[in-house]
This record gives structure tokens, C-alpha cells and sequence, in this order.
């Protein structure tokens, strides 16, 4: 009886998103029920007529039976798709909420949730999960009324024709209703070993599918393709196991459905030969203990599924119930014009507690209208200080104010208002290019968007698109070159038309004419606003007002390029490193 509580409790949730829609769960449920009790009524009045003009009663006496048979029979027939209708749409609203709701939590948790996880296994959440609740909403919460009301009806009849038949029929209705939770515990570990290899199949393939250009220049598909028929399998054993679950509770249902009418069966004949019980309603107690089981039968074959739905479930639940890293104040805007001066205040900050920090005791200021290069070696700390800025992370320790207030003062729509960034990694949408730009300002015009698209030197390519700025440029834009992903970063940026802008290695992996066209167009997005440029190549860092050297989290030194190049220090050691790679042992070799 726990184990039934305790499913009970973890499949609650479910119910909670159909309170909006309560109506339709009210009109399904009702519809529902009624719709069984009036196909008992039918069938065991069916029955009754059978035995009735079995035994010799003439038609015309049967003519008032008859017409209640087709009545009820047609009633049950408009109350049954009535109830499917309101269901499903009751399911679909309900499921529409659920995604929305998911989607806002994974804008709430932001990335640091997201890069601590499996992309195969979130998606699958955000999916497939959610997919799952509509067999429970549709296909088993409303049926459930119905299997209790439907057994409880007939068996009540069956007692009303004699008790024995009743005391016959309960103990394998109550055991065919129970089936599923004798092998539950079972059911949720294969169901979860299922689940996960389901999740890890769509993380290699995914990986498969984004890499292909990489595995295609490595000649390296044999090995992804192992790597598919390795996840395939195990995704086949774990099937297999719950598939053999489910056989093995369709064997135990059907047992006992067989045992209880033959228990019926027996019970009913020995009523009539002993004369205990009139034999033209035999067929009306052989009907009653088959629609007995119906309902039960029809709710264990999708009910043995109950666990996995209550593990869907669990899962949803465990990423709306997640705290995000970064709690944004509710608070209003900060009032006043705030200019854009950033300074880092003693930022110390570590993306884990077992990992070694990110950064250590950061301090550093950007006046307004300067443009700071931050360098150092992979891993010195310098995105973190970005992502920190934009408060994708709150640093442990140490302050970060923008126009002299904490970032964490800000609500978040301002903190975004005031930041806009331009990654490495430029992600495009599959949409059009117009729609790409206007990602931060729905409401730009389209004179402002080429005016963006011009000053960040985007404009001359755009225009040669087979439809301009209607062009659809495909999953990620891998129709464009990293030049142009980059310019389409830039001019998104632009548009957005934030104080503060932030390149994250924006050049780092771009041809030297493609490099030379972003630098321009990052020298004419920089003009009036403060600027972070998080960069490795020289020509970059020269280009800026201020440099800050990282080292493993730490600020070793900064200030004005020339001075700090002929200090001979931090700077001058990591261009040297820049332009005299160390080789590696295997080069070195003869």
C-alpha cells in the first residue's frame, strides 16, 4: 500500500497542471463514467433480453427492453467521444502550459544549469517527458474513475443476482487490478535504465550530427559510428528488459481475467442447476463479470506504464523545482542615467567547489568610452570575468558594478540592456537573417537593421543572399562563413545598441582578411560605448585603450600596450609565446 502512496504522490504533480483546465477534466470525467456505466447497462440488459427470448417470452413483451437497449447503447456512444474530445483537449492545453513553463525555467537557470548537463538528456526532458504526460492526462486519469465505478457497478449487480457470484468475481478483479504494482520497484529501475539510454543514444547522436565536418576531415566516422552501435545496444537491452516486464504482467492479467469468468462460469451454473438462480439471467452475470474486467484491463494495459510516466514526471519536476545559480532582484530599474564605467572589485569566483577558481581577488576598471583588452593563456580567467559581468554567474567574493552600482542591484531586463556581448561561438538561428538581427529589439525597423548591418560591414553580403534579409540561413548558419557569422554578431550587437559591449575572442579564428574586416567593424561598434575585448592575437590587443594580464585567475599586471611591451613582463612573455610556440616533444624529434 506504500508503494501505491508513493506513486500516488509522485504522479500529483501531473493533476496540478490540469487546474486551469478543470472544466474539461469535469465534463471528461463525468462524460466518462457515464459513458461506462450506461455500455453495463446496455450490455447486461443485452444479455438479460437474450436470456429472456432464450427461454420463450415473446417478442412484444420485449419491445420496451429493446428500446432502452438502443437508447442507452447510443448515449454511451455520444458520451464516449464526448469524453475523448474534452481529454485530449484538456491534454494539449495542459502540455502547451508545461513546455512554456519549462522554457521559462531553463531562461531562469540559465547556462550554468544547462552546461552541467547532458544536451541529449535535457532534450529529452523538454520533449519526449513532456510527451509522456499525455498518456497519463488522456489515456489513464480520466479511464481511472471509470475502472473504479465500472468493477464496482457490476460487481454490485452480480450481488444483486446473488451474492455468490459477486464473492466469485471480486478476488480476481482486485488482483487483475493490482497486477502493475506487484513488479513496480522493477518497472522504475528499467524504466530509468531505459530512459538514459535513450538520453545517451540522443547525446552521440547529436554529437555525430554536429561534428560531421570534423569527423569527415579525421576520417573518423567509423569511430562515431561505434560509438551510435554501442549506445544503440544498450538502448535494445534495456527495451528488451522492460519489454519482457510488460509480457510478463499481460501473462498475470489475463489469468486472472480468464480465472475470474471461469470462476463466474462455474459459480453461475451451479446457481441454475441447483435452482438458486433463474437461468435467463445466466448471460446477464456472465456479461456483468466481463465488463467487470474491461475497464481494468484496459487501464493495467496502459497503468503498467505508470512508473515510467511517474518517472517523466519526476524528471520535469526536478527542473521546475531547480533554484538557479543567479537570483535577479525584483526590485525597480535603478534610477538615473547610468553611465557605463565597469570595474572589478576583488572578484574571486569558482565555477565548483572542487574546482580551482576561475578567478582570484580580480580588480580592474574600464572608464567610459575605453576599450579593455583582457589576455593571458586558455584558462587565465578572461570569460569568466565576461560571463560574470553579464551575471551568467555570481562570483563568490568581490564586487561588479556597472555606472557604480552592483550588477546584482540591477533587475534582469536592464543588467541586459546595458550588456550585449558577441561570442566566439556565434549561434544562429534557423530563421531569416532579419529575424536573426532582431533577436534583442523585435521592434527594430528596417532601416535600422541595415544601418546595423552596414556599420558592422555585413550589409555588401546580405544583400547578395538569394533573398536578402528574408534569407533563411539554416540550422546555425552553417550556410555563412565564420566572417559573416561573426559581422551578423557584431551587427546583432549593434542593434541592440548596449553601453557596454563585450567580443569574446571574436577574431581568434578567422583568416587574416576576414580578421581585418572584423577588427573594423569592431572599431566602429566600439565608438561611444566601453568595451571588453577578450583576445590572443597582438593586432587586437594593440588596438586597445587599456590591457589587463590574467594569470590563472589572477590580474598580473595592466595598463596602456606600449608601456606594459617595454616593461618586458606578463605581456611581453605571452606575445613572445604567441609568436615562438614552444615545440612539442614529438616535433622536436629528428
Amino acid at each position: 500500500m506504500s508503494r501505491v502512496r508513493l506513486l500516488a504522490s509522485r504522479l500529483r504533480p501531473i493533476v496540478s497542471i490540469l487546474g486551469p483546465h478543470r472544466r474539461l477534466f469535469a465534463i471528461a470525467a463525468i462524460a466518462g463514467m457515464a459513458n461506462q456505466l450506461l455500455l453495463l447497462v446496455a450490455a447486461a440488459l443485452g444479455a438479460w433480453i437474450v436470456g429472456r427470448a432464450v427461454t420463450g417470452d415473446p417478442v412484444a413483451d420485449l419491445t420496451a427492453p429493446l428500446a432502452w437497449f438502443a437508447v442507452t447503447s447510443i448515449a454511451a456512444q455520444v458520451l464516449n467521444v464526448l469524453d475523448g474530445w474534452c481529454s485530449h483537449v484538456m491534454s494539449w492545453r495542459a502540455l502547451h502550459d508545461l513546455r512554456i513553463a519549462l522554457h521559462r525555467k531553463f531562461d531562469d537557470l540559465g547556462p550554468a544549469y544547462l552546461l552541467e548537463r547532458r544536451s541529449g538528456d535535457v532534450a529529452r526532458v523538454a520533449l519526449a517527458d513532456v510527451s509522456e504526460i499525455e498518456i497519463y492526462t488522456s489515456h489513464v486519469l480520466p479511464p481511472m474513475l471509470a475502472a473504479a465505478v465500472v468493477p464496482l457497478g457490476a460487481t454490485i449487480g452480480a450481488a444483486v443476482l446473488h451474492p455468490l457470484l459477486a464473492i466469485a468475481l471480486a478476488p480476481f478483479l482486485i488482483g487483475t487490478a493490482t497486477v502493475p504494482f506487484w513488479l513496480g520497484r522493477r518497472a522504475e529501475e528499467q524504466g530509468e535504465r531505459a530512459r538514459s539510454s535513450a538520453g545517451g543514444l540522443a547525446s552521440v547522436v547529436i554529437d555525430g550530427l554536429q561534428g560531421m565536418r570534423e569527423l569527415a576531415a579525421f576520417r573518423a566516422e567509423a569511430g562515431m559510428t561505434e560509438r551510435i552501435r554501442r549506445a544503440q545496444a544498450e538502448m535494445i537491452d534495456a527495451t528488451l528488459l522492460h519489454a519482457r516486464r510488460v509480457a510478463v504482467e499481460r501473462v498475470f492479467t489475463i489469468v486472472l481475467l480468464s480465472s475470474g469468468m471461469l470462476a463466474t462460469l462455474v459459480t453461475g451454473a451451479w446457481l441454475v442447476s441447483s435452482g438458486r438462480l433463474d437461468s435467463g439471467l445466466f448471460p446477464a452475470a456472465v456479461v456483468l463479470a466481463g465488463a467487470a474486467f474491461m475497464p481494468v484491463l484496459a487501464l493495467t494495459t496502459v497503468g503498467g506504464e505508470l512508473q515510467r510516466i511517474a518517472a517523466c514526471a519526476d524528471r520535469i519536476w526536478t527542473i521546475l523545482d531547480a533554484q538557479p545559480s543567479v537570483r535577479f532582484d525584483q526590485s525597480d530599474t535603478v534610477p538615473g542615467e547610468i553611465g557605463p564605467r565597469v570595474e572589478f572589485d576583488r572578484v574571486t569566483f569558482r565555477y565548483r567547489h572542487d574546482l580551482d577558481p576561475a578567478l582570484v581577488d580580480a580588480s580592474f576598471a574600464i572608464e567610459p568610452g575605453q576599450t579593455v583588452a583582457l589576455v593571458g593563456h586558455s584558462g587565465a580567467g578572461k570569460s569568466t570575468a565576461a560571463h560574470l559581468l553579464q551575471r551568467l554567474w555570481d562570483p563568490q567574493s568581490g564586487t561588479i558594478s556597472i555606472g557604480g552600482h552592483d550588477v546584482r542591484r540591477y533587475p534582469e531586463h536592464q543588467l541586459r540592456s546595458l550588456v550585449a556581448t558577441v561570442p566566439q561561438d556565434v549561434y544562429l538561428f534557423n530563421t531569416t537573417v532579419i529575424d536573426n538581427l532582431r533577436i534583442g529589439r523585435p521592434d527594430a525597423s528596417l532601416d535600422e537593421v541595415r544601418a546595423a548591418a552596414e556599420q558592422a560591414r555585413a550589409l555588401e553580403f546580405i544583400d547578395a543572399l538569394p533573398d536578402g534579409f528574408d534569407t533563411v540561413l539554416g540550422e546555425r548558419g552553417a550556410t555563412l562563413s565564420g566572417g559573416q557569422r561573426q559581422r551578423l554578431a557584431i551587427a546583432r550587437a549593434l542593434l541592440h545598441d548596449a553601453p557596454v559591449l563585450v567580443f569574446d575572442e571574436a577574431v581568434s579564428n578567422l583568416d587574416t582578411e576576414s580578421e581585418a574586416e572584423i577588427r573594423h567593424a569592431m572599431s566602429a561598434a566600439a565608438k561611444g560605448r566601453t568595451t571588453f575585448v577578450i583576445a590572443h592575437r597582438s593586432s587586437t590587443i594593440r588596438a586597445a585603450d587599456h590591457v589587463v594580464v590574467l594569470e590563472r585567475g589572477r590580474v598580473v599586471e595592466q595598463g596602456a600596450y606600449e608601456p606594459l611591451v617595454a616593461s618586458g613582463g606578463a605581456l611581453t612573455r605571452l606575445l613572445h609565446a604567441e609568436r615562438h610556440p614552444q615545440p612539442t616533444e614529438s616535433s622536436a624529434q629528428p
